[in-house]
């Protein structure tokens, strides 16, 4: 578009950030957020809210917690919109960062806002939670269970490698035997409740 002189818009400059986000090019993505700074794309609020649930889930993708944060923090002091994808892009950041701190705030914050976490949302949370704490885990199933969130088998898998502590990515049987063994008994208990 640099190239051709056209002009830029909220759609352009989102699709733009999405395509960097997908080929893992969050600098690209970053550089695009800086121009836009220079522009008054942002003005509106539609645009805004398009290009910042693009920038949350680009930050979701990077594992960018701090990023992800940041831009829900613009949308929220500009009063606008904090719907369940954004705030799931921003627990995927958590998940992806393993923060399981930046989770639970994330949590309390979506309650703040009045909304109701998914168990989408939940199995982010419990990702983040990888290698915690067994009561920490304990804690996020009790709050999924308070709000009345049911369990699905996606988060189930993610309970269980949280409670493993590693994410058992291999399909080589004695790479996956060696990792388990390596893992306390207390775990694999709880493993066994899980399962």
């Amino acid at each position: 578009m640099n190239n051709m002189q056209l002009n830029k818009t909220s759609p352009s400059y989102s699709s733009a950030v999405k395509l960097y986000c997908r080929l893992n090019r969050f600098d690209e993505v970053q550089s695009i957020w800086e121009e836009l700074q220079d522009t008054d794309v942002l003005l509106n609020d539609v645009n805004a809210v398009m290009i910042l649930q693009a920038m949350v889930d680009s930050a979701g993708q990077a594992g960018d917690v701090k990023a992800a944060f940041g831009y829900l923090g613009i949308l929220e002091s500009r009063g606008l919109p904090i719907e369940a994808p954004i705030v799931g892009a921003a627990m995927n950041a958590c998940k992806n960062a393993r923060d399981a701190a930046a989770a639970a705030e994330l949590l309390a914050k979506i309650c703040e806002l009045g909304q109701q976490p998914d168990v989408i949302i939940f199995t982010n949370a419990m990702g983040a939670h990888l290698g915690c704490p067994l009561e920490a885990l304990r804690n996020l199933c009790d709050d999924m269970e308070e709000l009345g969130v049911q369990q699905d088998s996606f988060f189930v898998e993610q309970h269980a490698i949280a409670i493993l502590g590693v994410s058992l990515e291999t399909r080589e049987l004695a790479e996956a035997k060696r990792a388990v063994s390596i893992i306390s008994r207390e775990r694999l208990t709880a493993l066994s409740r899980v399962i």
